[in-house]
């Protein structure tokens, strides 16, 4: 794992927890890495404008 995944995933989990923490831009191959390369079985929903997945613990990750 490269230091950018690892800053980004850092980020990923102090957004999710933090309430005071502000969104930030992440990087797509993280996005593809924890929705199961944008798997069709992540979907939990669909808009107008996006397609909304359900991220990938890191237990379920392929590879992992």
């Amino acid at each position: 794992m490269d230091c950018l995944s690892s800053t980004a995933k850092s980020d990923l989990e102090r957004m999710l927890f933090d309430e005071t923490e502000h969104p930030k831009a992440l990087p797509l191959s993280l996005l593809a890495e924890i929705t199961n390369g944008f798997s069709d079985k992540q979907i939990i929903g669909q808009g107008g404008f996006a397609v909304v997945y359900q991220v990938c613990h890191s237990s379920q990750l392929s590879g992992s």
